[in-house]
């Protein structure tokens, strides 16, 4: 039995202490991050520096940072499932987020980047009026609301299920370490621990994969398996839209859900105006859709 975990009656796969112990450590690493740009660091001294880090921001902190805030639970968990029950189809979700980087990068950022905006919806208001950006404001709200408890609930409930400690306990105790860290350290402590989390995520997926290769016998048996679950689809290009996953479902409705949530999105636009030059800014997406395509 593996040293990570204990197993029970039920042969239930339950955390170890080794587990307990990374978990744990990445939370306190990212609640010292918080403190260390909130009392040691430039401490946040200024609007600029707590909501745009000061414009003093490399291009790979805020490249991971995008791909982890954009690739929730829901996706680590969801994609797999997704995958597995209907097929690899899903994959071109690489090409949709490819075409969002070149949409976001030539049509979106060289706006807000110049605009030197703490609001994305700013924006409306001086390109429309106060009402409109009043408006927007609050459905971005009201829509953050409704996903956010959503984005908490599904990794708590999965890691409930290998921990055994109720969910109603890890969900708050994990909301107050992020607002923690937010509050305390600004957009900086948001982008590191961000980094770091994406990192442990990417390490983490890498180890499963392997794992899994070899339980199953090698890529040859996990092709040969996938391919008598009809599993393998890249390019069905049938053009019925209520099929669920084809090339121009997933390619083009992914696009446009993903320019809404890269193009203009406040926690996006914010971190990408950190950078320092409006030419590195341009790279940041370029980099987001690498990690995030790996991912």
């Amino acid at each position: 039995m593996d040293v990570n975990t204990t197993t029970t009656e039920g042969n239930d796969l339950l955390f170890g202490w080794l587990d307990y112990t990374l978990f744990g450590g990445m939370l306190a690493v990212s609640s010292i991050i918080g403190i260390y740009f909130g009392c040691f660091g430039s401490k946040q001294s200024t609007k600029a520096e707590y909501l745009l880090g000061n414009k003093s921001m490399s291009i790979f902190p805020i490249a991971m940072s995008l791909t982890a805030s954009h690739i929730s639970g829901i996706t680590l968990l969801g994609a797999p499932s997704e995958m597995y029950t209907y097929g690899t189809q899903y994959w071109m979700i690489c090409l949709a987020s490819s075409i969002v980087c070149v949409i976001v990068g030539l049509a979106y950022l060289p706006v807000f980047y110049t605009l030197q905006l703490t609001s994305t919806y700013e924006y409306l208001e001086l390109r429309f009026n106060a009402s409109i950006r009043m408006v927007a404001s609050f459905i971005f709200t009201l829509s953050q609301i409704l996903f956010i408890p959503v984005v908490v609930y599904v990794p708590a409930l999965a890691f409930g299920q290998v921990s055994g400690i109720n969910i109603h306990l890890i969900t708050p105790a994990v909301s107050i370490i992020c607002i923690f860290y937010t509050t305390l350290g600004g957009l900086k402590a948001v982008v590191w621990t961000d980094t770091l989390q994406q990192i442990i995520m990417m390490v983490s997926s890498v180890v499963v994969i392997f794992l899994g290769v070899i339980a199953v016998g090698g890529l040859d048996k996990m092709w040969q398996i996938n391919l008598e679950g009809d599993r393998i689809e890249f390019f069905n290009m049938d053009p019925n839209p209520f099929l669920r996953n084809t090339f121009w479902t997933v390619t083009i409705g992914m696009t446009f859900i993903w320019t809404s949530h890269c193009g203009v999105n406040q926690r996006h636009d914010a971190e990408i105006s950190g950078s320092p030059q409006s030419e590195i800014c341009k790279m940041v997406p370029v980099d987001f859709c690498c990690g995030d395509s790996l991912v």
